[in-house]
């Protein structure tokens, strides 16, 4: 092999090296999906979890989720893909260009040329282009980068109210366990002086059997509300990726005392929904598939060129050679027609899912809405029924001491009251979480963690890309 051979497949190896050592770095891929996702939240705030024995509110748990939940990295990946493909559509606008260096040896023996070896250095020019299809093609993967965005930020909403509504599960269970807890404390005295009273002749073995078989029914909704708690933080650890179970969670939620009109909810909706957004975007791509699919009946050119920078083969005066050649398909045995009819076929039904989802926001907010209504009232009225329960209870135990009244019946007033505490307490509860509820539906719960949506025309980011 002759040197300025030797020093051309030198060069070739060293580009490919070359080549081969651009790769992006991985945390500039993630930060891609990560700046839609933290949009407006403070980049030099910790989200280290809080320490044992700390008070952590739902925005703070909502926070965690959001920066640390693998589930939500992944769907972040995803959207990543998506932009990648897009930019492997755009590509399909622009040649190729390789160096393909080839060494050819032949028997120094053969009659056809006394050569032993021959390298050829072609440096080539590809290029392969359908508009119609292509342009299609690019806009159709436009439109899908949006409809994964979309998706990315509606996943987020999702894990934003799981946590959320997971927080507020947990506080209602560890609430309950307080009611219980002071309820059982009476109960158990009131068992030490049934039997005290039975001892002394005053009341008979049915009043002890009847307290203390209350007593042990409180005592086993306890141990049953004692689980709720730690199964509760067990999966409240899983959601926000962070480890706040010795933590102690705290009810900071402020529900305004003026709800929204259903109307006012509805347009929220429609304008901030990122599944609405979606499907509006799945139409898009779909309309734009379409005319892909139409694409494949026009003409497509391809191009090559190569220019050599050594030539030892016959003939050694070829320094370039070029072919520019068009194809209109004919024939194509149905598979052009195929696509054209699956590709209808798909935005049929992206239009059909965009109408579905249109009608479940609006039942998503008139259910939301009036859950939270109902849920002001049921609170009302269960503070007036623990009152009332509690008034009752008195009376019940003034007249048993009194002699008027039998164990039973205090025992039952005793029952009415923990049941009515047990229904506030849940009430209580419930008004947060449809709260929340409402702002999922109305697509604005991402602002109580300080999160900003930007519309998808003006996200530079992805379009940069």
């Amino acid at each position: 092999m002759s040197s300025r051979a030797a020093l051309v497949l030198l060069a070739t190896a060293t580009v490919a090296l070359t080549t081969v050592g651009c790769v992006p770095r991985e945390s500039a891929e993630i930060e891609i999906y990560r700046s839609v996702l933290d949009a407006g939240l403070d980049p030099t705030a910790t989200d280290a979890p809080a320490a044992p024995d700390t008070e952590i509110g739902v925005a703070d748990v909502m926070l965690l989720a959001s920066r640390g939940n693998e589930s939500l990295a992944i769907e972040g990946e995803t959207y990543l893909q998506s932009l990648i493909d897009r930019r492997r559509a755009a590509a399909a606008f622009l040649p190729t260009l390789s160096l393909a260096p080839s060494y050819t040896w032949r028997d120094a023996s053969s009659n056809v040329s006394p050569d032993t070896g021959a390298v050829n250095t072609p440096l080539r020019l590809d290029a392969a282009l359908s508009p119609v299809r292509d342009v299609a093609l690019l806009r159709q993967s436009g439109s899908t980068v949006e409809q994964r965005r979309a998706l990315l930020l509606d996943f987020q909403d999702t894990l934003l109210l799981d946590t959320a509504r997971t927080h507020y599960d947990v506080i209602l269970a560890e609430r309950a366990v307080d009611v219980l807890e002071n309820s059982l404390e009476v109960q158990e005295e009131r068992v030490d002086d049934a039997r005290v009273r039975l001892d002394a002749g005053i009341i008979g073995p049915l009043d002890v059997s009847l307290t203390e078989s209350q007593s042990a029914q409180t005592a086993a909704t306890l141990i049953e509300a004692k689980a709720r708690v730690k199964t509760g933080r067990s999966t409240l650890e899983v959601l926000a990726a962070a480890p706040v179970a010795g933590t102690k969670l705290v009810d900071d939620l402020e529900i305004p005392e003026a709800l929204p009109e259903l109307d006012t909810a509805l347009v929220d909706a429609a304008a901030r929904r990122q599944d609405l957004v979606a499907t509006a975007r799945q139409v898009e791509a779909a309309g734009h598939r379409v005319r892909s699919a139409y694409g494949q009946y026009f003409p497509s050119v391809t191009l090559n060129l190569q220019y050599f920078l050594q030539r030892d083969s016959d003939p050694t005066n070829l320094h370039w050679s070029s072919l520019l050649q068009m194809s209109l398909p004919l024939f194509s045995a149905g598979l052009i027609e195929a696509d054209v009819r699956e590709s209808l076929s798909l935005l049929r039904q992206a239009k059909l899912a965009h109408s579905l989802t249109e009608r479940e926001v609006r039942r998503d907010v008139e259910v939301a809405l009036t859950n939270l209504r109902a849920s002001f009232d049921r609170v009302e009225q269960g503070r007036v029924q623990v009152r009332s329960a509690g008034d009752a209870l008195e009376q019940a135990e003034g007249l048993y001491n009194a002699g008027l009244s039998t164990n039973l019946e205090r025992l039952i007033a005793q029952d009415r009251l923990l049941a009515a505490q047990l229904e506030l307490v849940i009430a209580e509860a419930d008004t947060k979480i449809f709260y929340l509820d409402l702002r999922r539906t109305s697509g604005t719960l991402h602002e109580l963690i300080g999160l900003e949506r930007v519309d998808d025309a003006n996200d530079q980011h992805a379009k940069a890309r």
